[in-house]
C-alpha cells in the first residue's frame, strides 16, 4: 500500500501482539488475561490501547508505583526484580520514566496531591489529558427512534 509505519505505531504492535497471544492462551485454558497497569500508568495512558492495557481484571490498578513495589516485597520477590529499571520493551534501551518524561516518584506524589515541580506537574496533566481515550467509554451517536413497523 505504499504506507510507512510511524515509529509510535511499530513500538504499539509488540504488546498488541503478545495480547493476541496471551487471549489465545487464556481462552484455551479457560482464564483470564490479567493486566500489570498500575494507577500511574492508568492515570497517564502509559499503556498500549488493546496491547498491554487490554486484560480482564487489573489487581494493581488502584496501586501507586511505590505501593506496587511494596507489596512485591511484601510478598519475597526478589530485588533483581524489585530493582529493575521499569521498562515496557517497546525498543533497546527504553525506559518507561524516559518515556513519560517524569518519575514515578512524581507521579506517586502527584496522585497523593503532594508538591511536584510545575515542569512535572504540567506533563502529568497533558499525559492525563491526551490518553483520555484509553480510559472513557467508546464514544457512539445517541440511540435514535426506530420507526414502527
Amino acid at each position: 500500500t505504499g504506507l510507512t509505519l510511524s515509529k509510535d505505531a511499530l513500538n504499539n504492535l509488540k504488546p498488541r501482539i503478545r495480547m493476541i497471544v496471551l487471549y489465545a492462551v487464556a481462552a484455551t485454558k479457560h482464564g483470564l488475561v490479567i493486566g500489570t497497569d498500575n494507577a500511574a500508568e492508568r492515570y497517564t495512558g502509559y499503556f498500549t490501547k488493546h496491547g498491554d492495557g487490554a486484560c480482564d481484571i487489573l489487581p494493581l490498578g488502584h496501586l501507586l508505583k511505590s505501593e506496587v513495589l511494596a507489596t512485591a516485597k511484601m510478598f519475597g520477590l526478589s530485588e533483581e526484580i524489585t530493582k529493575r529499571i521499569p521498562t515496557a520493551g517497546l525498543y533497546e534501551g527504553q525506559t518507561d520514566e524516559e518515556e513519560m518524561g517524569v518519575t514515578y516518584r512524581e507521579l506517586d506524589d502527584y496522585l497523593l496531591g503532594k508538591p511536584i515541580a510545575e515542569k512535572a506537574r504540567a506533563r502529568i496533566e497533558y499525559l492525563h489529558e491526551v490518553s483520555r481515550h484509553k480510559v472513557e467509554p467508546i464514544p457512539m451517536p445517541k440511540p435514535f427512534k426506530r420507526k414502527e413497523k
